[in-house]
Parts: structure tokens; C-alpha cells; sequence
């Protein structure tokens, strides 16, 4: 067996994501346990005895079987959620007013108005009674010197609701609640001005952030301000607070966001430098591994300065696991030591297995071990330079070209300029976390510090001038990109083939490559023809707005009121991807000011927009009810409208139920269930 650790990582992650997709629970694992590990016993005692060839396979196939139990184990150990204290099975505490008792688990997030942070629930002061409860909640507190003073370990008191957290539910808009589902996190709440700090307890994590804030001022205390301060901050500490949109919008479109994120790039540039330093200390043969390890524990330090962000976490345990392997097996193979550090890590916490930088990051490691050499290796340079720049040229597509189809999948663009910009980014960055280090290292020489910090702003400067410059560079990003999970897989099932195919140059790896490409192209050629068919109407569910799609195969009208028309930036975040997704064309758009109380006409049917001036007799089809304490009882009578709330309240709610229930009709309310598609035969 070439990769052993790949093939038990394998069905360990499928066992972990059986469990997150269809929450399978401790009784059913057991059972599940039991009866297939005596059916597969039986199998081999009995049937096949003599057969050693059936026996190794049915030994492989019990080995794989308790690695998926063992992943849909590992989720019902660290899943709170199934606990029976957890905060969800009590419903009392949901939308009621309770003293709670948090301890802040992560760093708190800040901006102008707020400070936001993650909290595990300790207790809950119900009845006069404490209640001891779990799980893990964001809590938002208005912005101050307290608030932003608060610490991983702080353990605070206040008096609050627990809101369960909501999507909007409007199509392909990244959903902000589901995301936050997946690290467990389903309540949220809003602190008012009383709250108290009742303890603390002195955790890594709160170590961690007093260290990384320490060395902030640092960088503060020498000058450095505004986009230049913050730039700095995300490249050495990956803290992106303080980062402005402008900056983080022109890093996105030249593909240069990765460096802002502390991550495998940068403990590789620390591994690099320190190694670089040893070079001048001569260690023998034998004494080389005491090289490795002082290494490894810089890089754990570093981390630390960090603040132990997810990203650096994971990039630090697998640095460490390629030095372990380094220096107890020269020979091993370094696809099996990255599975043994995504092994340990998704025992650590099986639900980074759906955190998409998790997936990233080990696609694009996957991707330099695997496709760098086949590229670089096409092109033989003798010039030093040169073959530098081609090295840092081949390793960036072959990250890119690992983490492509995913990144597509998940944000809907590509950085066209990608190539260009990490060519100038990636020397810089090694620069800037070298002078920035020792900014760090050197703070107590202030005139030496002084210098090395001048030479950083203009360095900075110059980064953000040439990023800048690529990203007014028409067509530096191409946006509205969407594949299914399918199209992602097939995708990825095509990289693989032609790398292979250029490798071992098989007739046979072709004609599978022929194969899955025609399938892919004949999924988006099949997607194509029915974007031409569509025929459909979406009410979206944006917050105090109406807005209404009528589509009409690739053609659409977009209806809405003029404020939010008048919000660009809105109307990107909740409605254009849709657009996009179903490949329309742009929107002919219809301010609704002069509709509101009226009716219209779209391909035979009739779309009122009710509200309490509403008084025409027309036959409806569907009827948008705008923020109305009225209902003509016109349209209770007629059983063949759609009657859809697009709304925050009714007044007189009860009374419009009654009446709806009566005559079959019930409400589609659009600010509780989501988006309403209705489509057309």
C-alpha cells in the first residue's frame, strides 16, 4: 500500500461528513457498529477460511468500515449540540430576556459602532436558579474603551435575548447564518451597555492576543498609519480588522488576498529565513535534527505572535509534521505526512473538514507537491535569477491551478491577473515579514528600528501603487463564476487526468480526459439550454425593500423601490449573484413608486402590490403585500392567489390568519421563510 495514511484519512473524512449530513447519533453508531462488525466477522470465519486473498480484502474493508465509524464518532464527541445541556434544547431561554454567564473563546472582531465576539455559554440565571448550559454564541456589544479592551479568557455577565440566527434566504447569497452554523454557533444576542467582566482565565489563546497586540503598538508607536498600518498588521500578524474595503477589494481582484492571511506562504518564509541563518552555524550530520527542531519551535512562536488564527494553526501543525517526518524518516512519503497532520487536525476538530480555508490550504500544498515539478520541470534555466523567478512563477500556478475550481465554487470569481501580481507580490511579502520581524526583534534600538521602519513605508507604498495599478486594469477579475459541486468534482477529476496525462503520456489517460471533459461541457451546454427556458418570478427578501425579479429565459426586469435602487452596493450583496448563477443579461430596471396600491401584467399573469390604498377589482394571481394591517377581502375569497408578505410585521396578524385558513389560503412570509421563486410552466 503506497499511500496508507491518504486511504484511512479518506474514509475517516467520509464517516466525519456522513455525521455532519445526516447528524447521525450515538445509538444509531453503536448499532450501526455492532451489527456490521458481526456480519463482517461472520463473513470471514465461516465463508472464507481458506481463501487468504478474500481475507486481506475483507480485513482492508473492516479497517475502512471502523475509520468511518471512528469519523462519525469523533463529530459526536466535540458536537455540543447534542449534548442534553445544550442551550438549543431549552426553549425557554430562546427570544427571553436571561442573565448569562459567556467566557469569550476567540479574539474580538472590531468596527466603528461594535465589538463583536465568540463566547462559550457557561450558565444561565433562570427562576432565580443557576442553570448550567453549552454551547457557543456571538455576542454584540456597542463599541468602547471596555468593549475593546476584552480578552479570550474574560469571563462576562449581562442581561440578554438569545436570537436564533437566520439567512435571508435569498438565492446564491452567501449565507452568513449557515456559516456560522458550521462552527457550531446558532444564537447570537445584543449587549447593552450593562455588562460585566465577573473573571478571567489565562488561557494560549489570551496570551496569544496580549503578545500580538503588544507588538502592534509596536508598529503603531513608529508611525506607521492608516491603509500602511493595516496592511502591515494583516501581512505579519494576519490581524485584518483595521484593513479598509478600497484595500481589501484591490488585494481580491489581483488574486494577492492570500498574503494578507497569515498561512502557509508565511511560515513558509519563516522556515526559509531561519533556516538561511543556520547555514552559518556548521552542525554535523548527527546534530542537524537539533537545527530542526529550534526551527520548528520559532515557528510555534511565531505563531503565538499571530494570535493562533485557524489559518497559521494549521500551517505551523503542518510544517511540524514535515519536520517530524524529515527527521525520523528521510525516505518518507510527504503525500502520507500531509494526511497524518489533516488526520490529527480533524481529531482536533472534525468540522474543519467544511471550513473552506482548511480545504484551501491543503489543495494548495497538494498542488506545489504534486504539480510544481511537472511544470517546472518543462523548462530547463541556467540563468540564477531567471530560474528564481520561474520557481515562484511555476509554484504559484500550481496552487492556483489546485485551488481554482474551489475557489470558484465558493466565491464566484478568478483573479485573471494572478500570475503578474504574485510575481511582485511574493519577493515583497519575503521583504516585508523580514523587516517587519525585525521592527519586532530590534524595537528596543529606536534609531535602528526608526530606519528599518522608513524603508517599510516605502516599501508598502510601492505595493499598494503597483496593486493598484493591476487592478485598474480592465478585466483584471473575472466575476459571476458559478459551477455546481458537481461541475467542481468533474473539474478537479479533469486537472488530475491531464497532469497525469503529461507525466505518463497514456493513451488510456487521454480518452478518460476526453471522456470527463465532453461530460463537463455537456453539463454546461445542458445548464445553458435551460437558462434559455426559464420563466420565473423571485420576491427577494431584503430587509425593509421590495425586490422582485420577473425572468424571462436570460432577459429580466428587476423591480424595486427607488432607496434601494439607489443602493448598488445592496443590490451586489443580496441579488446579483443570482443573476449571475442564471446567466441573465442586464436588468431592465423599474422603479416600483409609481406601482405601490396598483397591478401589472407579465406573461398572462397579474401581480398586485397590495397595500392598505390598494382598491383594484382586477383578477390576482399573486398579491405582494407591502407592511399592510388590511386585506381586501377580495383576495381572501379568491383560492387561487398566492398571497406573499414582504415584511417585517402584520398588525392584526391572527385576524388575517383566521380568515386565510378559512378559505385554504395561507401566507408566504418572505422575511421568515426567504426568498419566494414561483415558476412558471
Amino acid at each position: 500500500m503506497k499511500y496508507p495514511i491518504i486511504k484511512c484519512l479518506f474514509f475517516f473524512s467520509l464517516g466525519i461528513l456522513l455525521n455532519i449530513n445526516f447528524n447521525l447519533r450515538l445509538q444509531t453508531l453503536f448499532l450501526f457498529l455492532l451489527v456490521g462488525s458481526l456480519s463482517i466477522l461472520i463473513l470471514v470465519e465461516f465463508l472464507l477460511k481458506k481463501n487468504k486473498f478474500f481475507k486481506i480484502n475483507i480485513l482492508e474493508f473492516l479497517i475502512a468500515f471502523l475509520l468511518v465509524v471512528s469519523g462519525i464518532g469523533i463529530v459526536n464527541l466535540k458536537d455540543t449540540t447534542g449534548f442534553p445541556n445544550y442551550v438549543k434544547n431549552d426553549h425557554s431561554l430562546i427570544n427571553q430576556e436571561h442573565e448569562f454567564e459567556v467566557s469569550i473563546i476567540q479574539p474580538i472582531k472590531i468596527n466603528k459602532k461594535k465589538v463583536s465576539v465568540i463566547g462559550a455559554l457557561i450558565s444561565c440565571k433562570k427562576e432565580n436558579a443557576k442553570k448550567i448550559i453549552v454551547g457557543n454564541i456571538l455576542i454584540h456589544l456597542a463599541y468602547d474603551t471596555s468593549s475593546a479592551k476584552l480578552l479570550p479568557g474574560d469571563v462576562i455577565q449581562f442581561s440578554s435575548k438569545l436570537i436564533e440566527l437566520l439567512g435571508t434566504g435569498n438565492p446564491h447569497e452567501f449565507d452568513y447564518a449557515k456559516y456560522l452554523k458550521n462552527k457550531q454557533i446558532e444564537y447570537h444576542s445584543y449587549v447593552n451597555s450593562q455588562w460585566t467582566i465577573i473573571n478571567h482565565f489565562n488561557t494560549l489563546s489570551r496570551f496569544s492576543t496580549i503578545t500580538k497586540n503588544k507588538c502592534l503598538n509596536i508598529f503603531k508607536n513608529y508611525g506607521l498609519k492608516s491603509d500602511e498600518l493595516a496592511i502591515a498588521s494583516a501581512l505579519t500578524f494576519g490581524y485584518k480588522d483595521e484593513l479598509s474595503n478600497s484595500i481589501k477589494g484591490i488585494f481580491s481582484k489581483t488574486g494577492a488576498m492570500h498574503v494578507l492571511a497569515v498561512s502557509g506562504l508565511h511560515v513558509g518564509i519563516i522556515y526559509l529565513i531561519i533556516s538561511s541563518l543556520f547555514k552559518l552555524i556548521k552542525l554535523s550530520y548527527n546534530l542537524s535534527w537539533i537545527k530542526e527542531i529550534i526551527i520548528l519551535l520559532l515557528i510555534w512562536v511565531y505563531a503565538i505572535i499571530t494570535g493562533l488564527s485557524p489559518s497559521v494553526l494549521r500551517a505551523a501543525t503542518m510544517m511540524s509534521f514535515l519536520v517530524f517526518a524529515n527527521i525520523f524518516n528521510k525516505n518518507s512519503s510527504i503525500y502520507n505526512t500531509l494526511g497524518l497532520s489533516a488526520f490529527f487536525m480533524l481529531i482536533i476538530d472534525p468540522f474543519l473538514i467544511i471550513d473552506v480555508g482548511f480545504q484551501l490550504s491543503f489543495l494548495a500544498v497538494i498542488g506545489i507537491v504534486y504539480i510544481y515539478p511537472i511544470i517546472f520541470n518543462l523548462v530547463t534555466i541556467k540563468n540564477y535569477f531567471l530560474m528564481k523567478l520561474w520557481t515562484i512563477l511555476c509554484v504559484s500556478v500550481a496552487a492556483q491551478i489546485a485551488t481554482f475550481p474551489l475557489s470558484i465554487f465558493y466565491f464566484h470569481q478568478f483573479p485573471n491577473l494572478f500570475l503578474i501580481s504574485n510575481m511582485v507580490v511574493i519577493p515583497l511579502v519575503f521583504i516585508l515579514l523580514v523587516l517587519g520581524l525585525s521592527t519586532l526583534i530590534l524595537s528596543f534600538n529606536i534609531s535602528l528600528s526608526s530606519l528599518i521602519v522608513k524603508f517599510y513605508s516605502f516599501l508598502l507604498s510601492l505595493l499598494i501603487e503597483i496593486l493598484s495599478y493591476l487592478e485598474s486594469i480592465p478585466f483584471s477579475v473575472s466575476k459571476g463564476l458559478f459551477i455546481s459541486s458537481y461541475e467542481t468534482l468533474l473539474l478537479y477529476t479533469v486537472i488530475f487526468l491531464f497532469f497525469l496525462f503529461v507525466e505518463f503520456k497514456s493513451l488510456q489517460i487521454i480518452r478518460l480526459l476526453l471522456t470527463f471533459f465532453s461530460i463537463l461541457i455537456s453539463i454546461d451546454l445542458i445548464e445553458d439550454y435551460f437558462f434559455l427556458r426559464q420563466k420565473k418570478i423571485t420576491i427577494y427578501n431584503v430587509s425593509n425593500h421590495i425586490a422582485i425579479d420577473l425572468i424571462n429565459g436570460k432577459n429580466h426586469y428587476f423591480l424595486a423601490d427607488q432607496a434601494l435602487i439607489n443602493n448598488p452596493a445592496k443590490i451586489k450583496f443580496h441579488i446579483e449573484n443570482n443573476w449571475h448563477f442564471n446567466d441573465l443579461n442586464s436588468p431592465e430596471i423599474i422603479s416600483l413608486k409609481n406601482y405601490i396600491s396598483k397591478t401589472i401584467r407579465w406573461e398572462n399573469l397579474t401581480i398586485a402590490f397590495v397595500d392598505s390604498n390598494w382598491r383594484d377589482t382586477n383578477d390576482v394571481n399573486i398579491a405582494i403585500i407591502i407592511n399592510t394591517p388590511k386585506l381586501s377581502d377580495e383576495l381572501f375569497n379568491n383560492s387561487s392567489v398566492k398571497i406573499i408578505q414582504n415584511g417585517r410585521s402584520f398588525i392584526n396578524k391572527l385576524k388575517i390568519n383566521n380568515k386565510l385558513i378559512k378559505n385554504n389560503h395561507t401566507i408566504y412570509d418572505v422575511f421568515k421563510r426567504g426568498s419566494y421563486i414561483y415558476e412558471l410552466q
